[in-house]
C-alpha cells in the first residue's frame, strides 16, 4: 500500500490521500498518532514522525533492518505493524488500532492490582518483550503508557519498532531538564542507548508498580529499591526475588532473558 502527505508539523486531519483521519490519539517525542480508516475500511492506528526524525532516518538506514523486523513480528501481547511509507519529507507508520486502556491510567485509579491479575499483566508485558527479543530488536521505552489492556485484561504493548536516540527527541540543551518518570534503566539515563537490558529492567519496574503501587526508584541517582515491605505477604518469594533482580543497578545483574522473567511469571500465575 502506498500513500502519500505533505509534511507540515500543524498536520491537518485531512492531509492523506489513502487514509481518512478520524481523530488524533496522542504526541510524543518521535511524532504524532492518529486513529484513521483505510480505503477497505479497516481502522488503523498512524503514527506521524517529527521532521527531526525524518531527518535522521534519511541517514540512518539501520533503523529499516529493526523497522522490518518488528513488521514480521506476530505476539498476542504486541501492536502489530502495517505497513511503512517515508520520502525526503515524510515518514509515518501505520499499525493496528488497539482498542482498550493504558495501564498508566488503570494504575493512577488505585493503589496496586491484586496479585493474580497483576502477575498476569506482567506475564503478558514481558511475552510481549520477548518475542521483540527473540528476533533481535528492543522496545526501548517499557512504561505503562505504552500498554494497552484490552477488554478481557490481555495487554498489549506499543511504541516500537523504531529506533531514535533519546536526546534526539528533546529541544538542544535540554536533557539536564529532564523529567525522570521512574522506568529509565540508570544506565540509558546517563546516557547510554536502550538495549535488551534497559528492556529487562522496564519490565521490572512494571511488575513491580503493578504489585506494589509503587515505583521502586524515586530519583536515577537512588541505587536502592524503596518499599520492599510493599510486596504483599502472599506474593511467592522467588517472583520478589526476580522483580527485585530485573531491578538490579547493573545491568549483568539482571535475569539474563526476559523470557526467563515470563516462565517464573507464568508459573506463579498457575499457583494461584
Amino acid at each position: 500500500m502506498t500513500m502519500f502527505v505533505t509534511y507540515q508539523e500543524n498536520l491537518s486531519l485531512d492531509s492523506f490521500k489513502h487514509l481518512r483521519l478520524v481523530r488524533e490519539l496522542g504526541k510524543g517525542g518521535m511524532g504524532r498518532v492518529f486513529e484513521a480508516v483505510e480505503l477497505g475500511g479497516r481502522h488503523v492506528a498512524v503514527k506521524v514522525f517529527h521532521q527531526t526524525v525524518v531527518s535522521f532516518m534519511a541517514d540512518h538506514e539501520d533503523m529499516f533492518h529493526d523497522l522490518q523486523a518488528a513488521m514480521l513480528v506476530s505476539h498476542p501481547n504486541l501492536c502489530r505493524l502495517l505497513d511503512f511509507y517515508r520520502d525526503e519529507q515524510i515518514a509515518f507508520l501505520t499499525m493496528e488500532l488497539v482498542e482498550g486502556e493504558s495501564l498508566r491510567a488503570i494504575l493512577k485509579r488505585g493503589h496496586h492490582q491484586p496479585v493474580p491479575h497483576g502477575l498476569q499483566l506482567a506475564a503478558e508485558a514481558v511475552r510481549g518483550i520477548s518475542a521483540l527479543h527473540a528476533v533481535g530488536l528492543v522496545h526501548g521505552d517499557v512504561r505503562p503508557v505504552n500498554v494497552i489492556v484490552a477488554p478481557g485484561s490481555s495487554a498489549k504493548l506499543i511504541d516500537y519498532g523504531v529506533w531514535y536516540p533519546t536526546a534526539l527527541c528533546k529541544p538542544p540543551n535540554s536533557l539536564d531538564n529532564r523529567t525522570y518518570t521512574g522506568y529509565e534503566a540508570p544506565e540509558v539515563w546517563l546516557g547510554a542507548q536502550p538495549n535488551q537490558a534497559s528492556d529487562v529492567y522496564g519490565l521490572g519496574v512494571l511488575a513491580y508498580h503493578l504489585l506494589t503501587g509503587y515505583k521502586p526508584r524515586k530519583s536515577p541517582e537512588q541505587k536502592n529499591v524503596i518499599h520492599k515491605s510493599a510486596f504483599c505477604k502472599s506474593m511467592p518469594a522467588d517472583i520478589e526475588a526476580l522483580v527485585l533482580k530485573a531491578l538490579s543497578w547493573a545491568p549483568e545483574a539482571r535475569p539474563i532473558s526476559a523470557l526467563v522473567m515470563a516462565e517464573y511469571l507464568e508459573c506463579a500465575l498457575r499457583a494461584y
